[in-house]
């Protein structure tokens, strides 16, 4: 018997053991305000893992990063995942291997949705061809390792419609000295567009976000007016030198820049 859906809503359950549906399936699973549901068997959902394209949780008490990211790797037909409000404060290494899989939710820009992630493992989304759009918003996260963003595939031009990738990131403890070394040039020559939201970041720092720009001439950074301690900060002063166009602001590829117009010569040194 297949169903659509399976949506476990306000309930005191705790546990879900193993094989907890049998001779059923369904296409998504979604559990919503579930606060004291703590944990799930790795193979609570086995008998029905090819059929599953959706999974969602919102108000859990899971915890386990380790088992619940083995029974996502479980769900190869998976196409999207939206995780709030859980427990979950790290992503593993290698974390995702799916080839259908597009969007990837850990919280939500403008809203009390968050994940509280520290550690985002090296090459977590590095195998997942048609991933278009990635949101982690965590109030711990503050690093952005080497290798935790980077991409597998190049991509290109397929008549003529780009492959973007879409990522927002948001935390009050990611600032300017959060992102590693080459952290943001592993994305393969793609399509980049980053969004910060609510970050500190006070300036970017060329030796990173420079290459992340160049890497593809059509990649684009957006520094949202949440990330209120960005300043006209010397060291963000390459960006207008090397990116103003005109003073229409979409064509400079890095959206809510404040400094276009700010005369840096009065206060810093220019290279």
């Amino acid at each position: 018997m297949h169903f659509d859906s399976f949506f476990l809503y306000n309930t005191t359950i705790k546990y879900l053991p193993e094989n907890v549906f049998i001779n059923i399936t369904f296409k998504s699973l979604m559990f919503q305000d579930n606060f004291q549901l703590t944990t799930i068997d790795k193979n609570a959902f086995s008998y029905f893992k090819n059929y599953v394209e959706v999974f969602e949780t919102l108000n859990t008490n899971l915890s386990d990063s380790d088992t619940i990211f083995s029974i996502i790797q479980q769900f190869q037909y998976l196409r999207r995942l939206s995780m709030h409000n859980d427990r979950l404060k790290f992503i593993p290494n290698y974390a995702f291997n799916h080839t259908y899989l597009t969007h990837i939710w850990f919280g939500l820009e403008y809203s009390n949705k968050s994940q509280p992630i520290e550690k985002i493992g090296d090459y977590a989304f590095y195998n997942l061809p048609k991933l278009q759009f990635l949101r982690i918003f965590s109030p711990n996260l503050t690093k952005i390792n080497k290798y935790s963003l980077a991409q597998r595939n190049r991509f290109i031009l397929n008549n003529g419609i780009s492959n973007m990738l879409e990522i927002y990131l948001g935390g009050e403890m990611l600032n300017s000295t959060s992102f590693e070394l080459t952290s943001l040039s592993r994305f393969r020559n793609r399509f980049v567009f980053i969004r910060f939201y609510h970050t500190n970041i006070t300036y970017f720092d060329e030796n990173i976000f420079q290459p992340f720009l160049e890497s593809n001439p059509s990649s684009l950074i957006d520094i949202n007016p949440t990330n209120i301690l960005f300043k006209c900060h010397c060291r963000s002063a390459w960006i207008q030198y090397d990116y103003f166009k005109n003073i229409d602001q979409i064509d400079n590829r890095v959206y809510g820049y404040r400094c276009w117009e700010y005369d840096f010569t009065k206060n810093c040194t220019i290279k």
